[in-house]
């Protein structure tokens, strides 16, 4: 028995009313967990300091070992982005890590470049402009503060974004139920 053209046509508007009615139930879903994440981090925000030393001193245990390529690529990065060596200063290196490294022998990157220089490097007087004197902690937490106004109008933006998407998607839903209501 086949469905006639209008019966057809009412399937289909509900088939849109209902998918738009989910994809604005979801919408609110990850608008209210994004607001749920930004509340949480602007609560927290004192605690992110901790947080983040605490890692980054667990993963300077395993910075050059050959099954922590990722770790040593990572930090580097960090050194060299932050212009910073270590989580407070570079003394870091010899408490967390002293099967490796000393006062003197670093990671290259803890250094500024030289020209010539491979693998570890030890520089030479720590009183010089090679060495990077400022920990990462202090570096990073300096670019949070000095970019919170962007990251912040960045979340405000989506979050109205999102809030327009979401009253379009209802509405959308109500016009397709009105229409195939009040057609047949």
């Amino acid at each position: 028995m086949a469905l006639s053209t209008s019966a057809n046509f009412i399937k289909y508007l509900l088939f849109l009313f209902n998918f738009f009615f989910v994809f604005s139930v979801l919408l609110i879903l990850i608008f209210i967990l994004e607001l749920a994440a930004g509340i949480s981090g602007y609560v927290l925000r004192n605690d992110t300091r901790e947080l983040v030393s605490n890692a980054l001193n667990s993963t300077m245990k395993n910075y050059g070992n050959e099954n922590s390529g990722d770790i040593t690529l990572i930090w580097d990065e960090i050194q060299v982005d932050f212009d910073c060596c270590g989580v407070y200063n570079s003394s870091d290196w010899a408490r967390n890590n002293n099967a490796k490294f000393n006062e003197t022998f670093l990671p290259m990157t803890c250094c500024r470049p030289q020209t010539g220089a491979v693998g570890y490097v030890s520089c030479p007087d720590a009183s010089s402009n090679t060495l990077r004197k400022t920990g990462c902690i202090d570096s990073f937490g300096d670019f949070i503060k000095a970019h919170a106004v962007s990251l912040g109008a960045a979340g405000i933006a989506l979050a109205v974004v999102q809030f327009f998407g979401i009253l379009f998607a209802c509405y959308l839903a109500k016009q397709i139920k009105l229409q195939g209501v009040s057609s047949y």
